[in-house]
């Protein structure tokens, strides 16, 4: 996963990854153009533009 060395080097590993359950869900989903689809924080969408998935 692209987070994981990150929270690695700021010691946050321990809570944040790997993404399972239990575990603090912070994540975006992108499209391929790196177009923004979906962020969530600590499980919770805080921005969603999920029409461009249909």
């Amino acid at each position: 996963m692209a987070s994981e060395n990150p929270a690695r080097i700021l010691e946050l590993d321990n809570r944040l990854d790997p993404i399972a359950l239990g575990m603090e869900a912070s994540l975006t989903v992108m499209d391929d153009d790196f177009n923004v689809l979906l962020t969530l924080i600590k499980g919770r969408s805080v921005f969603s533009d999920l029409s461009e998935l249909i």
